[in-house]
């Protein structure tokens, strides 16, 4: 069973490590290579920010991923997996937990995540975790209210 627990300033390297594993930047709609000067930025201010919630998911109290939601009008749900944990379910279950994370504490009425259409993996993560799709031109279009 997955659980989770909020991100801190010590979780800076696991996501710059997931952020550029080659398959989730093949997977990513901007797939360059994230150098560690920017990651600092991005990530200082993302701990700070009242609308991004990043999430570390935990698996028997080993981190194994992790999650980031963008609160908005339309929230956005980002994830990723350590390569080691990838294929067994996991990602089902972390979009479940994400998504009760997400409306237990009122964060909004619309989450979404956006795939592109050649990652098989993350379209049957998000169906199987109950989110309905909507094909676009260039992605799909996941959603949960």
């Amino acid at each position: 069973m997955l659980s989770y627990r909020m991100a801190t300033q010590g979780d800076l390297t696991l996501y710059f490590e997931l952020a550029n594993d080659p398959d989730v930047r093949s997977n990513s709609f901007n797939s360059k290579i994230i150098n560690l000067k920017d990651h600092i930025k991005w990530f200082e201010q993302k701990l700070i920010s009242k609308n991004s919630h990043l999430l570390i998911i935990q698996k028997d109290s080993e981190d194994i991923g992790q999650v980031r939601i963008e609160v908005s009008a339309e929230s956005v749900i980002n994830f990723s997996i350590e390569k080691n944990y990838r294929g067994f379910g996991h990602s089902k279950e972390i979009l479940r937990l994400a998504a009760k994370y997400f409306f237990q504490n009122s964060l909004g009425s619309l989450l979404v995540g956006y795939v592109k259409k050649d990652n098989i993996p993350s379209q049957k993560a998000f169906e199987r975790a109950g989110f309905k799709s909507e094909h676009m031109s260039d992605k799909i279009r996941y959603y949960m209210r």
